[in-house]
């Protein structure tokens, strides 16, 4: 699926929804099985809507705006819509997921990083067994592995 075709399937969406009806849920998923998608999983958040929906050859993945029924972000992967089992599903959320310069892939990212705050270099030890943190008391022997004839 191209770009240009991204764009009017996303639109597709947007057309069935009239300037003061908010957009919902519902709408989103009769519009994306009209267009070919069996499976298809859907999130609402205060303000948006995040439709995940397969074809089984192309995967779509859509950000609307539900007051106004724009398109916040629409991304299409070609042929990474294979091995899906059709269905529908829909979740409500506390959290929207485009706004203010970031997308979901930088809350995957803060995750990460979350993940590795408590290691690697600097996050504490000395090195050698003795408890006693940077310099302090330190038995010498264990630091490189040498005895020095300090016991």
């Amino acid at each position: 699926m191209t770009a240009a075709t991204a764009a009017f399937v996303a639109a597709g969406v947007v057309a069935t929804t009239g300037p003061a009806l908010a957009l919902t849920s519902d709408e989103v998923i009769s519009e994306l099985q009209a267009q070919g998608y069996t499976s298809i999983e859907v999130k609402v958040g205060p303000t948006q809507i995040k439709a995940e929906a397969s074809n089984g050859t192309d995967r779509l993945e859509v950000v609307y705006d539900k007051e106004t029924g724009d398109v916040l972000k629409s991304e299409v992967y070609a042929g990474q819509g294979l091995d899906v089992s059709p269905g529908i599903e829909v979740e409500r959320g506390s959290r929207d997921f485009v706004g203010g310069g970031s997308d979901d892939d930088d809350d995957d990212d803060d995750d990460d990083d979350d993940d590795d705050d408590n290691s690697g270099k600097g996050s504490g030890g000395d090195r050698d067994d003795d408890n006693s943190g940077h310099g302090g008391g330190d038995d010498r022997d264990d630091d490189k592995g040498g005895d020095r004839g300090d016991d």
